[in-house]
């Protein structure tokens, strides 16, 4: 019988072809056990990835010693071309007549002692400027900078041109000349850290003597150099009143007659912005203290002023007082104001080359708040309003020899004329100026923080 049609094999080939199957099986099986090993190909080199590393750029940082010793460096100032471009207004190319009468005469490019706070002519040839972080004087005449960099409290130039500074804990007081630093701790008097409070209005601050003396008011007492050695007037000594209440501040204000070196001192409390009240006005013989006999009780006096006769001026809210010599304190005339104007406080207390006083006054309406602004010059009758400014309004006084008047006010410069109307002289982008004894007047720009120093003679 045959099954699926399939021929009959002859006997002779059975064996051979069943020794045939038998191996192919056998290969197959062989072929499903076996393992295959991967290869490894190259890999293609990928390019380099940019990648940005930060780079440490070592900054010098300001260490506080209980002995800091600021150093004096001498530069050499950049020298003058006649490509110098006027600069400081707020236009990038200015135009020559917006500097009028006043041209570059130095440029602080790479020595700026940072952002300039002041300026102090001490000749025709020579200034002092002050910055955020330092001092520089300048000399045209040699086109060379000397430069103290600190970061340590400026005190006040005093008249021999002098910068008195003292480190941020007050633990000593150091002066320089522009040559050296003279440096005072507690073996020539400086015994006590000293504090200092910025008040709203008025407050510490250096004060002239007598040629070679200096004082310093302080807010917990006031001192004296005798130019060698430095005395402390603790309040104990002094009798000055300071409080003790909580968020409460002293501000003491200080003036010394040139002429005799008696000083006169008071003080005002305050509350963050508000005023309180003070203490007794104590005046220094050269010997003892004692009452001065204000006439107001208590009163919050917030500056005091020394002219060269000899006359101290203090502010009140509201009034202007004199003494001189050992006459009674009295009240001075204001000139009249409109019936909803006040007198608030007096922002300076400006001297002419004369001593005598231009003061600068705030004026409040009814409710007490600042509207305006006005300067005083001195006239036969009292005073008489010169100048008005607005609340925010500022404005620097600079008095030249022979009786010149000129009003620094944010980016104008003026020039007052013998009718009393103010004649505008430049317009000039400048942080600070000053007059020199020699008739001309300093500005000092800062145009992208290169500060430029112009002058003028009018």
């Amino acid at each position: 019988m045959r099954r699926n049609n399939l021929p009959l094999m002859p006997p002779s080939l059975r064996a051979p072809l069943a020794v045939l199957i038998l191996a192919g099986w056998l290969l197959t099986a062989a072929g499903c056990a076996s393992t295959v090993t991967p290869v490894n190909s190259p890999t293609p080199t990928l390019p380099p990835t940019a990648t940005h590393t930060p780079t440490v750029t070592s900054t010098a940082t300001s260490t506080v010693t209980s002995t800091p010793e600021p150093t004096t460096t001498l530069t050499a100032g950049p020298s003058q071309t006649p490509t110098v471009t006027p600069g400081g207004t707020l236009t990038p190319t200015p135009l020559l007549s917006d500097s009028g009468i006043f041209r570059v005469e130095f440029s602080l490019r790479h020595i700026s002692p940072g952002l300039v706070n002041a300026i102090y002519p001490r000749s025709g040839q020579r200034a002092l400027i002050t910055g955020s972080y330092g001092l520089i004087q300048i000399d045209l005449s040699s086109d060379q900078v000397r430069q103290l960099r600190t970061p340590d409290r400026l005190l006040g130039i005093d008249a021999a041109g002098r910068a008195w500074l003292t480190p941020r804990n007050g633990s000593a007081i150091y002066s320089w000349d522009t040559l050296q630093t003279q440096s005072y701790d507690s073996t020539r008097g400086w015994i006590l850290n000293a504090a200092f409070f910025d008040a709203p209005q008025g407050g510490s601050r250096l004060v002239n003597g007598r040629a070679g003396e200096v004082w310093l008011a302080t807010s917990t007492d006031v001192r004296y150099f005798d130019g060698t050695r430095w005395r402390i007037f603790t309040q104990t000594e002094s009798g000055i009143r300071r409080t003790r209440e909580a968020f409460v501040e002293t501000a003491i204000s200080l003036a010394v007659n040139p002429n005799t070196g008696e000083a006169v001192a008071a003080t005002c409390d305050w509350r963050g912005e508000n005023h309180l009240t003070g203490g007794s006005v104590r005046r220094y013989d050269g010997q003892d203290w004692s009452d001065a006999d204000f006439p107001l009780e208590n009163p919050c006096i917030t500056n005091l002023q020394a002219a060269s006769d000899g006359s101290i001026y203090a502010v009140t809210l509201g009034s202007i007082w004199r003494i001189k010599g050992s006459a009674d304190w009295e009240e001075l005339d204001l000139p009249n104001l409109a019936r909803d104007r006040r007198y608030g406080w007096a922002e300076e207390l400006t001297l002419d080359l004369e001593g005598r006083l231009w003061p600068l006054i705030q004026v409040t309406d009814l409710e007490g708040a600042v509207v305006e602004k006005v300067r005083l010059r001195p006239a036969d009758s009292g005073w008489e309003i010169v100048r008005t400014l607005d609340q925010l309004g500022t404005q620097k006084l600079v008095f030249l020899p022979g009786g010149g008047v000129w009003a620094l006010e944010q980016t104008q410069a003026y020039a007052l004329l013998p009718s009393g109307e103010w004649s505008l002289q430049a317009s000039l982008n400048f942080r600070d100026g000053g007059a020199d004894s020699e008739g001309g007047i300093w500005l000092v720009t800062d145009v992208e923080t290169n500060a430029e120093v112009w002058r003028g003679v009018p």
